[in-house]
């Protein structure tokens, strides 16, 4: 035993009401989830009744207000996930403006969308600014990210196979990844 030990562990209360995990169902949360964003995004089919926030604290003892399960009764609306330490000292607050985009698949007009695979990367062009969503055949999100306005090409190296992509817009396509 170790002298002048009593054996008793003194722990001083958690001091952080940061967020370690912010996780959304459905998930593409943007930007992806950082504790010291405070704001976010979600875009979610235009038909979704709810989405679903599981918080995460840094330390032991943190009060969350806000996760759960929540109704969805327009486009725009905004959830607040509030959070204070144990020591009741730091208090946060993080947001989720959720917006109701995916409305359905139309053709892709090759003059306003190109789609392509090259040297094993894919090649998405858009005119506009939106999320691109990318699924496996079996309907696997497999990546997601927003593409810049203009008519620019963004890479992504991907595994080897066919993909589904997704617009905001509302367009979709596919590719073959070699």
């Amino acid at each position: 035993m170790n002298p002048g030990h009593t054996g008793v562990n003194l722990v001083s209360p958690g001091s952080s009401a940061a967020l370690k995990f912010l996780v959304t169902e459905p998930l593409g949360l943007s930007p992806v989830f950082n504790t010291d964003i405070p704001s976010y995004s979600l875009t979610v089919p235009a038909d979704q009744a709810s989405v679903y926030f599981i918080a995460v604290p840094v330390d032991r003892g943190v009060k969350i207000t806000g996760d759960g399960e929540h109704l969805l009764t327009s486009d725009g609306s905004v959830f607040t996930i509030s959070t204070v330490s144990e020591d009741g000292k730091d208090k946060k607050a993080y947001s989720i403006r959720v917006l109701r985009g995916l409305t359905g698949i139309s053709k892709v007009n090759a003059s306003d969308v190109r789609v392509y695979s090259e040297n094993g990367l894919l090649n998405v062009v858009t005119p506009a600014a939106e999320r691109i969503y990318i699924f496996s055949v079996d309907g696997q999100l497999v990546k997601t990210f927003v593409k810049p306005a203009g008519k620019m090409s963004v890479s992504l190296a991907l595994p080897v196979g066919t993909l589904v992509l997704r617009g905001s817009s509302g367009w979709a396509g596919k590719a073959f990844v070699r």
